[in-house]
């Protein structure tokens, strides 16, 4: 859920850079990739800094029934491969309601990098079907943006 937290805050930040239409954004625990379709859903993918966990988030202003913390189902399916279920749980601010998809770790950003789309459903219902063009060169950003967290120097390593 920090994952989550983290990535609720970079909604507020401007992007480090933009790679193919998605923008990238990094802080002290990951880095993760959005893109905005023209439906008004933002759709992030993100990985920690150790490639143990990644999520999905999605967001939209016209999403405003979704609870902050509840619990949803949401399935998603690359291109045509077979679908995934995730628990997904809700988010909120002032504009907009979204979902986290937790999901796992460099597993699922793979899938991203190789597929042309990705659909998302909450039961039977299509939550929305996205182009994934460029996500392999975001995703490449995001593990450079990851190498250079894990690689960066602190002051005194031996403390602690």
């Amino acid at each position: 859920m920090a994952l989550g937290l983290s990535l609720a805050l970079l909604a507020f930040f401007q992007p480090d850079h933009t790679v193919r239409g998605w923008e990238i954004y990094g802080d002290e625990s990951t880095c993760s990739a959005d893109k905005v379709f023209e439906d008004g859903t933002t759709v992030g993918l993100s990985l920690d800094h150790e490639q143990k966990d990644s999520s999905i988030t999605l967001w939209n202003e016209r999403w405003q029934s979704i609870d902050k913390g509840k619990t949803y189902e949401v399935t998603v399916q690359f291109d045509t491969r077979d679908p995934l279920t995730f628990k997904a749980f809700g988010m909120k601010t002032d504009t907009a309601g979204g979902i986290l998809i937790e999901t796992d770790g460099i597993r699922t950003i793979a899938m991203a990098m190789a597929a042309r789309s990705v659909a998302f459903r909450r039961g039977g219902q299509l939550v929305g079907r996205y182009s994934l063009a460029g996500s392999n060169a975001a995703m490449l950003a995001i593990s450079r943006c990851n190498g250079k967290a894990a690689n960066k120097l602190v002051d005194d390593p031996f403390a602690g």
